[in-house]
């Protein structure tokens, strides 16, 4: 099987979440596109309803509870791929996000990160959701240092970038995403599609 795009997402306790956020990611799929569902050891039914979404394009995957930063790291390392697309737990990928996302990267070998604009919701509802997203292609060395541009769900990698850096390092519990992207600012380019082609859930509980 040769996979362009594996896209990554990890789940734990989510059941209640899981059908909206996969159908998201299960009706963009193409020939070269691979969902790969992590269930990470979640003691609700969170793993019962991702195997219901299994199929020849769909893998599901499971192991002991050992936390989201050891748990992608698994997944990303069990298929080989070009690019690597991840996905927050109950998160909207919204159509169009990661055509445009690979399309980019096609077009543009110097570019190995590749993010998009958000809505923001609340999920408690008490605050008006927002869209946040920043203006930015080329060199985010310097950049990175102050700020960060990207949600990690939102973003496409060149998986010879996130080789080249270590991938995502399991001493990390929170911050992980931030730490890959500083090192992989030293050795791609970022862009961000300044499109709304993500949907984020904030203040959900015990997300990372």
């Amino acid at each position: 099987m040769t996979i362009k795009t594996l896209i990554v997402s990890v789940y734990y306790n989510r059941a209640d979440m899981v059908e909206e956020s996969v159908q998201s990611l299960v009706s963009q799929l193409e020939p070269g596109m691979h969902l790969l569902l992590v269930d990470d050891g979640s003691p609700d039914s969170t793993l019962t309803k991702l195997q219901a979404w299994a199929a020849d394009n769909v893998t599901v995957m499971t192991h002991a509870n050992m936390g989201f930063v050891r748990s992608i790291r698994a997944g990303i390392d069990s298929m080989p791929s070009t690019y690597i697309a991840i996905h927050g737990s109950g998160d909207l990928s919204l159509p169009g996000r990661f055509r445009k996302q690979a399309d980019y990267m096609d077009q543009h070998p110097d570019v190995g990160v590749v993010g998009c604009h958000s809505k923001c919701v609340y999920s408690s509802g008490e605050l008006p959701p927002y869209v946040e997203g920043k203006s930015f292609t080329g060199d985010a060395s310097r950049y990175i240092l102050t700020g960060n541009l990207f949600h990690q769900g939102e973003v496409m990698m060149r998986r010879d970038c996130y080789e080249k850096v270590g991938g995502y390092r399991t001493f990390f519990k929170f911050a992980q995403d931030r730490d890959l992207f500083c090192r992989l600012s030293q050795v791609t380019h970022f862009h961000v599609i300044e499109e709304v082609l993500y949907k984020r859930y904030v203040g959900v509980p015990d997300s990372v």
